[in-house]
């Protein structure tokens, strides 16, 4: 053993040989809390699961009624304004990556969820946003292209420009909007 200010600090060594370890929590729970604590987690992932479906159902279908001539979004802002402020932001981050998976060639609904993460700041829908800006980016629709770059253009993140730069583009007005991007955050 050394010791150091008092305070003891087992070797190596005698780590090693010493195997008389148990595991407190035997003692600190008791089967009947176990089980009791496992139906309580259990009961709060189904509700949780519940929750996100509900949420993933009603701003998909907000988002289906998303008009491109129409830059309000009405339905889809205030449903959003309304999960925002009662559920934790992982309940509405796993809604949106649903919603990407499971109606990625519904334009309107991509191009929707474009504009909803523009409402969020980058930190606040860090990581799984940023995922899902990848798989817009890529997209074959180039709608869905441009909305997604409009949304790195309102991140203005530099550590996001190489997804620009690698971006695979056909036309060059997408191409033009895609470098004047890229200098206003590189600025």
């Amino acid at each position: 053993m050394v010791t150091a200010d008092n305070n003891t600090v087992p070797l190596k060594e005698d780590v090693e040989q010493d195997n008389t370890w148990e595991p407190t929590s035997r003692n600190i729970i008791s089967p009947q809390d176990k089980e009791s604590l496992f139906e309580s987690a259990d009961f709060f992932k189904k509700q949780r699961m519940r929750d996100i479906q509900g949420i993933t159902d009603q701003l998909r279908d907000a988002l289906r009624k998303y008009a491109f001539d129409d830059e309000t979004m009405e339905p889809a802002w205030h449903f959003l304004d309304s999960i925002v402020d009662t559920y934790p932001p992982d309940y509405f981050g796993e809604s949106f990556q649903r919603i990407y998976i499971l109606n990625n060639s519904e334009i309107n609904c991509m191009c929707g969820l474009c504009k909803c993460l523009i409402s969020f700041d980058y930190d606040e829908v860090f990581p799984w946003g940023q995922s899902i800006l990848v798989g817009l980016l890529n997209h074959r629709n180039e709608t869905v292209k441009e909305y997604a770059v409009s949304l790195l253009d309102n991140w203005k993140r530099t550590e996001l420009v190489d997804l620009l730069k690698n971006l695979e583009i056909k036309s060059n007005w997408m191409r033009e909007y895609v470098v004047s991007v890229i200098r206003a955050i590189e600025k």
